[in-house]
């Protein structure tokens, strides 16, 4: 089992509870559509991005980043507090997933079918499962996923200048407009099960026809 966990105060505290735990690995690394450095502000359960493309923080972060070095997180400094901004390090899903479970899921872009299905896909990064979802599906992986069991939520959406109703008006768009394009790419490949909008959903992967991937 892999757990992703990219803010380095939140997978140091991981990596001790879990210590006892062998088999599972983790990862100081989110998942996304593209490679990126963001900025996340911490807040408990509920830990938000604030910025979206932001330096790294050091030039050696960004040299074992780009390696796929394990101990990324030695290099973001002391932890930070609740209601503090810590740089953390977003992966390319077409790039970290094959990296990580290695020949099992078989070329990009492979027919599921001829490689190892994963049994569960479980998200729940505060808004960024829009684009985990988008970056598996355009790298080929998304119907490798036998379960994908995922928290959805709101989207943040700032108009420099916009009063705070007119704000409001333009998350909601945003949130929605991901979300059924979210819903369209689950779709193609898995069937809704249960759940309710911006709360939890589950999705299973229908059944392979003849032929087809």
């Amino acid at each position: 089992m892999h757990v992703f966990e990219p803010s380095p105060t939140f997978f140091r505290s991981l990596r001790e509870a879990l210590a006892p735990y062998p088999d599972l690995t983790l990862h100081n690394f989110g998942l996304g559509a593209r490679t990126r450095w963001t900025s996340l502000q911490l807040s408990g359960t509920a830990s938000r991005i604030t910025h979206s493309d932001v330096p790294p923080p050091s030039a050696a972060a960004a040299t074992a980043a780009a390696a796929g070095e394990p101990g990324v997180e030695d290099f973001f400094g002391e932890p930070a507090e609740v209601g503090e901004e810590e740089r953390v390090l977003i992966r390319a899903a077409a790039e970290a997933v094959p990296e990580v479970l290695g020949p099992r899921l078989g070329p990009r872009g492979g027919g599921a079918g001829s490689a190892e299905l994963v049994e569960l896909l479980h998200v729940n990064c505060e808004g960024c499962e829009y684009d985990v979802i988008e970056g598996l599906r355009n790298a080929g992986l998304l119907a490798h996923m036998e379960q994908v069991q995922i928290a959805t939520h709101l989207l943040e959406h700032v108009e420099p200048g916009a009063t705070f109703q007119q704000n409001v008006e333009f998350s909601m768009q945003v949130s929605v407009k991901r979300y059924c394009e979210m819903h369209r790419l689950l779709s193609e490949c898995h069937t809704w099960v249960f759940g309710l909008p911006w709360v939890w959903e589950r999705w299973v992967r229908r059944p392979r026809m003849p032929g087809r991937g």
